[in-house]
């Protein structure tokens, strides 16, 4: 059973719940609206894999999903847009997934692929991270000041 933390706003998280629910390998063990709620979900309930909402980095940007990465929570980013650089500014930090708002199908594969210790990675996404700038993103300079 993949334990899985959803960390994005209510509507959203409510929504993948839902459709999490109908994989027999999947539980999801709590979502989370707030970044500050984040860090006592992952103590309380001790997640496989976090969903977690690019919106939901804040001011604190990677260097906070950098925090919540360890060797027993893989971290997907939920991301509607990519920038270059946030891709790889992310995999710097550990991140392991990278999604766009997708379907259902592409986020079962996701988690499990980022659980069996692989990286998963959105072609639309992937291929907008190429484009031309100074190779950092936002969330990126605020990691390494």
């Amino acid at each position: 059973m993949i334990r899985v933390l959803l960390a994005d706003d209510e509507e959203l998280s409510s929504t993948l719940r839902m459709l999490l629910q109908l994989e027999p390998d999947i539980r999801v063990v709590t979502q989370v609206s707030r970044a500050d709620a984040i860090p006592s979900a992952m103590i309380k309930h001790c997640p496989d894999v976090m969903v977690l909402g690019v919106g939901m980095l804040g001011t604190e940007g990677l260097t906070a999903a950098n925090l919540y990465n360890n060797r027993h929570c893989r971290i997907i980013l939920s991301m509607s847009i990519g920038t270059p650089g946030l891709l790889r500014d992310a995999m710097a930090v550990g991140i392991s997934g990278f999604l766009d708002n997708s379907s259902a199908e592409d986020l079962v594969q996701a988690i499990h692929r980022v659980h069996e210790g692989g990286r998963y990675i959105d072609t639309d996404l992937a291929a907008g991270s190429m484009g031309t700038g100074d190779g950092l993103s936002a969330l990126g300079r605020d990691a390494r000041r």
